[in-house]
């Protein structure tokens, strides 16, 4: 069990932090700038291979401090920025002047983007092309994890996959997670409080300007004019909309991420911090709220995946968000269980089509269903085993999930890749 916590504790501090924009182009653009350092010649072409999923989300989602989007803009950012970030804050601090670097650089050589069959879930790989220079980089299984350096034929880094969640898939649990949560010192807790400061000042940022759908600000203005109705759920969508607004919109506020995610670490963080403070609870039970939210998102991703067809805000924060806050109201793993097992009731099949304004509509929804089954299994609401995707325990419900994830919406993204490649 020693072992497992201090896996859990590793696999959170690597998939817990902060990001600028879109984490899909994020690790195009790491990626680009990592090789940057090494490249001592004149290129003339790049080609960009990356997952189907990798190339779903970035899309059409907007590159921070910019309108536009695309993966080739995100690696042209990170071969001419010229101030290095660190990580996924790569896009951090953009400014006019990056953009017209990057887009010359795109009118000057050929920047070629195409789909890597058979990879894993997040996956980029960028060849760098010279007269008769050539470098290669990968980054596989973590949006920051590059495995794979070389240039003219000398390998230069070659890193095996990452300490992954699969090691300790049998042991990983419900149960694993309470005794990590009741267990762990409040010092080693403090880092989630930095995502609470950025993650509300993002949404806060959401409601001041004016960002992709606006649904932050849209949605507070009808509660205003009294068209819906107050409470702690719509507080926790409001937010969390707007949130999601500033970061799929081209915003350029840091977001604390959740198993990589940063809309992910929204949908985790906001609705666990909005109960907190209409509850009174604790800002150390709180922490112990928002480490069981995170680490319930990452169990669900041990089966689901990093990245899959169906919506990660679903089935991954909107289980860590309601997880997070029935723990916090004094709930065990009964209360828990029913919970999350309402909630993949509810919200698993909704499909993953590519980040862009409208995540805003459902990680929003995601979040108003967190806080409502919170309460409702709290109140006793109990959820029948063996029933639909429910199993006859809550981490056999997750296995199911995962099944669902892998085989029938591998499917499902194919088909929703042909839509978004024709549009």
């Amino acid at each position: 069990m020693n072992e497992l916590n201090e896996l859990l504790r590793i696999i959170l501090k690597k998939n817990v932090q902060l990001a600028v924009g879109c984490t899909e182009p994020v690790a195009v653009g790491y990626l680009s700038q990592e090789m940057k350092s090494y490249i001592d010649f004149s290129y003339n072409k790049v080609e960009i291979k990356v997952s189907k999923n990798i190339f779903k989300n970035g899309k059409s989602v907007c590159i921070p401090g910019t309108q536009e989007s695309g993966l080739a803009l995100a690696a042209a950012i990170g071969l001419t920025k010229e101030k290095k970030s660190e990580g996924l804050l790569v896009f951090q601090g953009i400014q006019t002047e990056d953009i017209i670097k990057a887009k010359a650089l795109m009118n000057e050589i050929s920047i070629q983007l195409k789909i890597a069959e058979d990879s894993p879930d997040v996956f980029v790989e960028i060849i760098i092309l010279g007269s008769n220079r050539k470098m290669i980089g990968r980054i596989a299984y973590g949006h920051d994890n590059i495995t794979y350096l070389e240039l003219d034929g000398a390998v230069i880094k070659k890193g095996e996959r990452e300490r992954a969640s699969k090691t300790i898939i049998e042991d990983f649990s419900i149960e694993s997670v309470f005794n990590v949560v009741e267990k762990i010192s409040e010092k080693e807790l403090l880092f989630l409080e930095k995502g609470i400061h950025y993650n509300i000042e993002a949404a806060r940022e959401g409601l001041r300007g004016a960002y992709g759908l606006g649904l932050g600000k849209k949605l507070k203005k009808l509660l205003e004019e009294k068209k819906i109705s107050s409470d702690i759920g719509m507080k926790s969508r409001i937010l969390t909309a707007a949130a999601a607004d500033m970061r799929m919109g081209g915003g350029t506020c840091p977001i604390m991420t959740s198993g990589g995610s940063g809309n992910q670490g929204i949908g985790v963080l906001i609705p666990i911090v909005v109960v907190a403070e209409e509850e009174n609870i604790s800002k150390g039970r709180r922490n112990r709220g928002l480490l069981f939210g995170h680490l319930m998102n990452e169990l669900v991703k041990v089966y689901s995946g990093k990245l899959s067809g169906m919506c990660g805000c679903a089935i991954g924060s909107g289980i860590g968000a309601v997880a997070g806050i029935v723990w916090m109201l004094g709930g065990g793993i009964e209360e828990i269980t029913h919970a999350c097992n309402a909630i993949f009731a509810n919200l698993a099949g909704m499909i993953c089509d590519g980040a862009k304004d409208t995540c805003a509509l459902k990680l929003s929804t995601c979040a108003n269903e967190a806080v409502i089954t919170a309460y409702l299994a709290m109140s006793g609401m109990n959820i029948k085993q063996s029933v639909g995707v429910v199993g006859t325990s809550l981490n056999h419900t997750i296995r199911n999930i995962g099944y669902l994830s892998k085989e029938a919406f591998s499917v499902v993204d194919e088909r929703v890749l042909d839509i978004i490649t024709r549009a």
